[in-house]
């Protein structure tokens, strides 16, 4: 009889420890969530990874473990701040995307009025050029000597360039364009636009009733427009300036919308 009941006191002693160790301890899986949130950290770009693992561990949890997990706070905090940061990455990608191609069509513009109106119009020269738009000698000397490729001349003189500005100054607009091949600054713009629908795509995925989703969407949409009128542009003098002065004011609006949540 006493071997009986010192057997269920031991018994009834190893409950109580094992409900001890539960409330010191906790339960393992709510632990390992809450381990989990902790090593988020700072919230970067390259926090993703880390704040999947921590939702995924929460989200297999019971209802009743969800209410045990103390930081959840902190995890949907963490979400908050990465959907964030990686929109404005795509907002930054098409921003910048947009001074470099607006940079190219106002040298591009500003050539051709000067094949238009400049020297009296009469005396279209390459140092007129040069003082004119936004290029340097080396880059013109670049420019000419790929001309001279592409026409498949052994030699191309001063002389011959300047006969070559007429025609409301085509041959000026192709070494812009060559200029800006070879500095890589529209390559540099595609990469950014390329990138951003990209993005877009991880974006309209992993957070589709993000709110501001639509706007990056239409903003990119018409910059990437924009680039591709830019690398063909078409019409005469007047009907492209009378493009390009739509392109950007239509994108003005479109970033003035969503540059007071992503704007530095």
């Amino acid at each position: 009889m006493k071997f009986i009941q010192l057997l269920k006191a031991s018994i009834c002693l190893i409950v109580l420890l094992l409900v001890s160790a539960c409330g010191i301890f906790g339960d393992p899986d709510v632990k390992n969530v809450e381990s989990l949130i902790q090593e988020i950290g700072q919230v970067t770009l390259d926090s993703r990874e880390a704040i999947e693992t921590a939702k995924s561990a929460y989200d297999s949890l019971t209802q009743k473990e969800k209410d045990q997990v103390d930081c959840f706070e902190i995890l949907s905090n963490a979400k908050d701040e990465y959907v964030f940061l990686f929109s404005k990455s795509i907002y930054d990608d098409v921003t910048e995307a947009e001074s470099i191609i607006k940079k190219y069509l106002d040298d591009y513009q500003d050539a051709w009025h000067f094949g238009i109106f400049g020297d009296s119009n009469d005396e279209i020269t390459v140092d007129g050029l040069v003082n004119e738009v936004n290029i340097n000698l080396d880059e013109l000397n670049y420019a000419v000597t790929e001309l001279a490729k592409e026409a498949d001349w052994e030699e191309l003189d001063i002389e011959i360039i300047d006969l070559l500005y007429e025609d409301e100054f085509s041959w000026g607009l192709w070494i812009i364009e060559k200029v800006y091949d070879y500095r890589g600054d529209l390559v540099e713009a595609e990469g950014m636009l390329s990138n951003a629908r990209k993005n877009l795509k991880l974006l309209e995925k992993d957070y589709p009733d993000y709110m501001f989703y639509q706007g990056l969407v239409d903003y990119y949409s018409k910059e990437n427009s924009y680039f591709g009128f830019a690398i063909d542009p078409t019409g005469s003098y007047n009907s492209f300036t009378e493009t390009v002065s739509d392109y950007e004011k239509t994108l003005e609006d479109l970033r003035t919308q969503l540059e007071f949540t992503f704007g530095d």
